[in-house]
């Protein structure tokens, strides 16, 4: 009787290869997010199947399957008038679910009501995603003419006082890489050169304030400071008025009201960590 031996050549993978596959994204899973981002990005109009797969160069044929899962699971709505998706239901319900299992929310929308009350102004709180500003709380000003933002919203960081301070410390090659395709306008005030903004970055390090005029949003001024935590920039705090209400005044007002309430900002966030 006979035997066969059979030889199986097995590649293991080195450390290194290993960490490199590890660090990639799902891509499945990545398209799902970049969908819900791209529609909540554009929440007032809503956006057509051919306006997503176009963002992402995503054929149709693949991206039918997660729309009507996401539609499904009531993550996504569909407007069968107007053929556009909108943010559903779902999304909305995971967010208050996080905004109610994160209690220093509840803590530091406490101090922004204090702002808002001291300065009659509308006063945000958000974090860096990428290169975008994501507000995450927000108190409107009591008076008639006043700046609004939808929290979840979010622009070029680069564009806001509160963008800017969170910003600040990145050096040139840094912002680059956060927007590989320029900086783009979103009011004739925006910043478009790398120079500019990396000279308003280094001062914003140096001051620990940062300042906006008409950069985001014709007709308003925003002062902003960052909140720092472990030597990190963690989140940032902003007062947005109408310019025509901006006097030197008032902005030397709103600034040294930042930065007393900075410290404690940062112990509620540092107590979180």
């Amino acid at each position: 009787m006979c035997s066969v031996k059979i030889y199986v050549q097995i590649r293991v993978c080195t450390i290194s290869e290993w960490k490199d596959a590890m660090a990639q994204p799902h891509k499945a899973t990545l398209r799902v997010v970049q969908v819900l981002n791209y529609v909540r990005t554009h929440c007032d109009n809503g956006a057509t199947l051919a306006e997503i797969a176009r963002a992402f160069n995503i054929p149709k044929s693949s991206l039918l399957p997660i729309i009507h899962t996401l539609r499904d699971e009531h993550f996504l709505s569909y407007d069968s008038v107007a053929q556009r998706y909108r943010i559903g239901i779902g999304a909305y319900g995971v967010g208050q679910g996080y905004i109610r299992s994160s209690s220093i929310l509840s803590d530091i929308q406490t101090e922004m009501n204090h702002i808002v009350q001291a300065t009659g102004e509308t006063c945000y709180f958000g974090e860096l995603n990428g290169g975008d500003i994501v507000y995450l709380l927000s108190v409107e000003s009591p008076q008639p003419i006043r700046m609004v933002a939808t929290v979840g919203n979010s622009l070029p960081a680069y564009s806001a006082a509160i963008g800017k301070a969170l910003l600040a410390g990145r050096n040139i090659e840094e912002l680059k890489t956060l927007y590989p395709d320029g900086l783009k306008k979103v009011t004739p005030n925006t910043i478009d050169d790398f120079n500019v903004l990396d000279n308003q970055l280094k001062e914003i390090s140096e001051t620990g304030v940062a300042y906006e005029k008409e950069e985001s949003t014709v007709g308003v001024q925003c002062v902003a400071v960052p909140l720092i935590c472990d030597s990190q920039t963690k989140a940032a705090i902003s007062v947005a008025t109408p310019s025509f209400r901006m006097t030197d005044r008032k902005r030397a007002f709103i600034t040294g009201l930042l930065k007393e309430k900075q410290p404690k900002l940062q112990n509620i966030l540092a107590a979180a960590a």
